[in-house]
């Protein structure tokens, strides 16, 4: 993005089973960042579901209908900003697979508080950061089938999952199912299990005070020892240092 973003006004979502916003446009572009629950969305481009994981740009201009799903209630962070290199009122929709993007927006929200000199500056740099990851991760559609398995995995993270349950899931032979899965997504079906669970875990870690043996629980991880070591592995630290960092002030 060539011409450097204003941003505006950043805000908290905080969970109630009873929010929704009716139709409605703004001036500004908004972007918005879900952190927990399930926003029902409806705009121009269809009807959505939308859950944490995905990372939202209303266009400036574009109508939308919002609304918490009662029984799982959207927390979400939100931004306003202006930019004239986003062109149309088209929904724009992204995966934030790392996290990154969540963590980003956490960081700039909390820093709206501080009042060290540098807070504006970085301020900026971690609002420039968010943007670009937002519109470096142009990835194209998710296969069908890949959206179908991960929205299946992520409404059983706590249960037990076998492939022989996936692939029965996907309609598929077990062998089929793996070579086309892993031709489709780069990993095989029980790799990719693993991922949306440690995703979720992370996502607990920093979103919640639970202590991790339930989010270990939660996530389908086993123990709290298993959930360790898993976060060292793939996010070289322990979930303990990693909720440390974002909620302690620098």
């Amino acid at each position: 993005m060539p011409t450097t973003p204003r941003l505006l006004h950043i805000g908290r979502l905080h969970p109630s089973p009873l929010w929704r916003l009716a139709s409605h446009r703004h001036v500004y572009h908004e972007l918005i960042v879900p952190m927990r629950g399930l926003l029902h969305l409806q705009c121009p481009s269809g009807q959505f579901a939308i859950e944490p994981g995905d990372v939202l740009i209303y266009p400036a201009g574009m109508p939308h209908a919002e609304e918490s799903d009662p029984a799982n209630p959207l927390e979400s962070f939100f931004l306003s900003f202006k930019s004239p290199d986003i062109r149309g009122t088209a929904l724009l929709r992204k995966r934030d697979h790392t996290g990154r993007m969540r963590q980003l927006i956490r960081w700039l929200h909390a820093d709206q508080f501080l009042r060290d000199p540098l807070a504006a500056t970085e301020q900026t740099a971690l609002f420039q950061a968010l943007l670009a990851r937002f519109f470096h991760q142009d990835q194209g559609p998710e296969p069908e089938l890949a959206q179908h398995i991960r929205a299946f995995v992520r409404g059983h993270l706590g249960a037990p999952l076998t492939l022989d349950q996936l692939a029965k899931e996907a309609g598929l032979s077990r062998y089929y199912f793996v070579r086309t899965y892993r031709r489709l997504t780069g990993l095989s079906p029980m790799k990719e299990v693993r991922r949306l669970r440690l995703e979720y875990a992370r996502d607990l870690v920093i979103t919640t005070k639970l202590p991790l043996k339930d989010i270990a629980e939660k996530a389908g991880l086993g123990s709290p020892y298993a959930l360790s070591r898993l976060f060292r592995q793939y996010f070289d630290m322990p979930p303990g240092r990693l909720r440390r960092q974002l909620n302690e002030p620098d």
